[in-house]
């Protein structure tokens, strides 16, 4: 799972991403602390278990969502992940870390 493109039209992005970036792996552009999560996420939606899946957390005082979407060719073949990031400010977020996490490993 390597970073292959991204998008950073907006200056205000919450979790930076740069031309460096580009090659290295997911897990070398997450914090430690979010590596063991990110990769329970895609193997689920890898291994076709989800097609997406959305986090709600808080950084800096700030909620957000993070969500994961698969993405397939025409004959279904996965070719890889998109993940947005977006504050939530303007909605009620509802819900603990722990079960965020619980949604993230177990399907609805």
């Amino acid at each position: 799972m390597v970073i292959n493109v991204w998008s950073s039209m907006n200056e205000h992005r919450i979790f930076p991403r740069t031309e460096k970036d580009i090659g290295k792996t997911v897990f070398k552009v997450h914090p430690g602390h979010s590596q063991g999560r990110v990769k329970a996420v895609l193997k689920q939606i890898h291994e076709g278990e989800r097609n997406s899946i959305s986090i709600n957390i808080h950084k800096n005082g700030q909620p957000l969502n993070i969500s994961f979407y698969s993405l397939h060719n025409d004959d279904g073949k996965y070719l890889g992940c998109v993940e947005v990031t977006q504050p939530v400010q303007s909605y009620q977020v509802k819900g603990s870390k722990w079960r965020n996490f619980l949604n993230m490993i177990h399907k609805k």
